[in-house]
């Protein structure tokens, strides 16, 4: 009879809604995503002083074609496009706020922007799109096979095996692709620049002054693009290392690692132009 009820309960209307609803609670999860990010933090910095050197040059190699040369066109023609969006803007707000603006001003201010702020963020958050998630289902779909323990049992660590060989491309690929982005995006400027009647040969010799392009707004560029590499790296090996049960918590580690990625590297680039821009410039 008890048994009988349950059934009849759990297959009543009401009960049928009530599980459909989702238990969503804005406090409550916004407490546990403030909560994860330091722990993952603690984690990534574990992983990355475990992994050592890669165990193969080959894997090195394979990885920097499949992360950088093969993302290289999409990046480049997003970064051209935001260029031209961000000119359009930029020029049309100067144009309805009547400011007194130098020409040869705007050309250099969008220029320095978009090497120092917008490059890296959109190159870090497509690799992140990209990379983190292809790292994640990979190390998961490992991980669901049991392909760590047979690395173990050879004595062979998987950090070095399989971690060392994706962060080390991400930070040789990350900071090339992010001075290229940058300069596809001063194009995509300079394109539009000069559809507004404006002299080509003025922007690009004022973007491309030791002002905007000078040892130390390239060293600063390229010491970030290194570390969202290693971020992205670290987050979507962690994400597929966690337990796995099946294909469904592979589907929800790749999607957690975009999640993640993407925050700390919005998080970490506030932090280092806060930090450049008041105490390094």
């Amino acid at each position: 009879r008890d048994w009988i009820e349950t059934r009849f309960e759990a297959a009543s209307p009401d009960s049928a809604v009530e599980s459909r609803q989702p238990d969503f609670r804005p406090v409550s999860a916004i407490l546990q995503a403030a909560g994860v990010v330091p722990q993952t933090i603690g984690q990534l910095t574990r992983l990355f002083f475990a992994m050592g050197k890669p165990l193969r040059f080959k894997d090195f190699r394979e990885r920097v074609f499949e992360f950088g040369v093969n993302l290289l066109p999409v990046v480049c023609l997003a970064s051209f496009f935001i260029g031209m969006i961000g000119m359009v803007q930029a020029y049309a707000g100067i144009r309805r706020s009547k400011m007194f603006l130098d020409p040869s001003t705007l050309p250099r201010i969008y220029a320095a922007g978009f090497l120092k702020v917008l490059a890296p963020l959109l190159v870090g958050i497509l690799i992140a799109g990209w990379v983190g998630a292809h790292i994640s289902a990979e190390i998961g779909t490992r991980r669901f096979r049991h392909q760590f323990e047979a690395l173990r049992m050879f004595a062979i660590s998987p950090e070095r095996f399989l971690l060392a060989p994706i962060v080390l491309a991400l930070v040789v690929t990350v900071p090339v692709m992010t001075l290229l982005a940058a300069w596809a995006g001063i194009l995509g400027g300079w394109w539009m620049w000069g559809t507004f009647g404006e002299s080509s040969q003025s922007y690009l010799a004022n973007a491309l002054t030791l002002a905007v392009f000078n040892l130390r707004d390239a060293l600063y560029v390229v010491v970030k693009s290194m570390l969202i590499g290693v971020m992205i790296g670290t987050v979507g090996y962690q994400q597929g290392m966690l337990p796995k049960k099946d294909e469904k918590d592979i589907a929800n580690a790749t999607k957690n690692s975009i999640l993640l990625a993407s925050l700390l590297i919005v998080m970490m680039d506030f932090v280092a132009n806060y930090l450049y821009t008041q105490y390094l410039m």
